[in-house]
């Protein structure tokens, strides 16, 4: 069974973000749903989604749609996960009341029943993102979640923020995603930070880099008192449909 569900992102998971630097309402989008899957056909799955998507509905709908596979996620029976973005909660409620009742989202919905299972599913706000122009040019990128569950906010906050700002996070070499999360049933996580890049080799260098320096020492010498790592993740972008620029 799947126990716990990231937010993202993926984005998350390749989902597109803005600079950290931008006001909030610059950012791309406000809220994210993810949903995780277990998928016996992957193939009919992303055929699905590609269709609706294509519909005058699905072109209509003011969302952002990803597709990820899983590479690394521990005990989960979840391979895939689904990352739908939304610019305001108003967006939210547009989307849900143009697809409902509606030929082209029952299609969908029914190939969905017939190859995926164990669908769980979480409500996420954007905080903070950093995005390095040209960093990530690869179609299906790659990313790291690391979900955690912060018992003082407060103190997690002061030390999060000057980690975030630091020379050895603005140094990776791609883009990275700092996430609130709503709602996420039984789960402890309150909140996630993804990294992602065009590959898992530069992936993986610049986590170790990031994970090596001395400002991450420094985060980590009171970390335990105020956070808890609940789980770390890899994922890979299968497919994604951007948000309607109007």
């Amino acid at each position: 069974m799947i126990k716990k569900l990231l937010s993202i992102v993926t984005t998350i998971i390749a989902i597109t973000f803005s600079n950290a630097t931008l006001a909030a309402e610059s950012l791309p989008f406000g809220y994210a749903q993810m949903i995780t899957l277990e998928v016996s056909d992957p193939a009919a799955l992303l055929a699905a989604m590609q269709k609706f998507r294509s519909s005058p509905l699905g072109m209509k709908n003011p969302s952002g749609v990803s597709l990820n596979q899983f590479y690394a996620n521990g005990e989960s029976e979840a391979t895939h996960s689904i990352v739908v973005t939304y610019p305001n909660a108003a967006a939210i409620d547009a989307a849900r009341a143009m697809n409902m009742g509606s030929k082209e989202w029952a299609e969908a919905g029914a190939t969905f029943q017939a190859v995926t299972d164990n669908a769980s599913a979480s409500l996420s706000t954007l905080l903070n993102a950093k995005i390095k122009e040209g960093a990530v040019t690869s179609a299906n990128p790659v990313s790291m979640n690391i979900a955690l569950s912060v018992s003082d906010p407060s103190a997690f906050m002061t030390a999060f923020n000057k980690l975030w700002d630091s020379g050895a996070a603005n140094a990776f070499p791609g883009n990275s995603y700092f996430v609130n999360v709503l709602a996420n049933g039984e789960s402890a996580v309150t909140h996630a930070v993804v990294f992602q890049a065009n590959d898992m080799a530069t992936l993986l260098d610049g986590m170790e880099k990031l994970q090596s320096s001395a400002d991450m020492a420094a985060y980590l010498k009171n970390a335990s008192s105020f956070r808890t790592i609940v789980s770390r993740t890899v994922g890979i972008n299968v497919w994604s449909s951007p948000m309607p620029s109007n």
